[in-house]
């Protein structure tokens, strides 16, 4: 935590946008350090399968370990800005980046 709010600290003149990834972002209880909220979800099932490769776990491991996080419909109704990662690699890039680019124009500091 204390390195994370130091490079903050340290990027903020140096850098019109500072991305942080923190999975667990209401979890933690952590939307005070940042101005705006991009969420990056998939559905359930999504999430499901994609942890269970990542992990190597059981479809019940997945379900629990998605149960103890607060639920999505939560997170979305909280995020300023919201990205469907349910697609390829390449569709997700491009919606970051439209909204990384619109972010920079206009001059917000994340």
């Amino acid at each position: 935590m204390k390195k994370m709010e130091q490079e903050i600290h340290n990027s903020r003149h140096k850098h019109k946008v500072l991305i942080l990834d923190i999975p667990l972002l209401f979890e933690a209880k952590l939307e005070y350090m940042v101005n705006i909220i991009l969420l990056v979800y998939v559905d359930n099932l999504m999430q499901e399968k994609r942890l269970m490769e990542r992990d190597q776990i059981s479809l019940e491991f997945a379900k629990t370990k998605i149960a103890s996080q607060i639920n999505l419909d939560f997170k979305k109704s909280m995020a300023d800005v919201i990205i469907d990662n349910s697609g390829d690699y390449q569709k997700t890039k491009e919606q970051f980046l439209k909204i990384y680019n619109t972010l920079r124009s206009d001059g917000y500091v994340i």
